[in-house]
């Protein structure tokens, strides 16, 4: 749904994407709204910068998935990355604040982390962390 986006603003796409993924007991809606408040916050970021990348990887360990979600945006200010995912907290004349707050609640809500640092591309990266639902690994 983003590729108009992408297109429209010359963001480069990547993605390396783990083909191996494990199961996990998420709620798929829920889901997809923390990874469309992620991108729409990235690309976002983006809208300014002359060599735009939004970048998803995802991947497991023995006890988790992993998805990341990187830019190459502006980035999160020091001085804001430790209120990012406060309730209402926002650095847009025009937003509500709660889009990162939400997404925090509904990964915390599946017993998994939303961790923000900086992207190797200088801008954000956000990781999203589920347990694997071990109930539905092969035996």
């Amino acid at each position: 749904i983003y590729r108009p986006v992408l297109e429209q603003h010359a963001i480069e796409y990547c993605e390396n994407l783990d083909p191996d993924m494990p199961a996990i007991a998420a709620d798929a809606g829920q889901m997809q709204r923390v990874f469309d408040n992620l991108v729409k916050n990235a690309l976002e970021a983006m809208q300014e910068s002359t060599e735009a990348q939004l970048t998803v990887t995802s991947g497991h360990d023995a006890a988790s998935v992993y998805i990341t979600i990187a830019d190459t945006g502006v980035g999160i200010r020091a001085r804001d990355a430790d209120k990012i995912f406060d309730p209402f907290f926002t650095t847009h004349s025009d937003g509500s604040g709660i889009g990162l707050s939400i997404a925090q609640r509904i990964i915390t809500d599946h017993n998994g982390t939303l961790i923000l640092d900086k992207s190797p591309f200088n801008g954000a990266r956000f990781t999203v962390s589920i347990p694997i639902d071990k109930r539905k690994l092969k035996r």
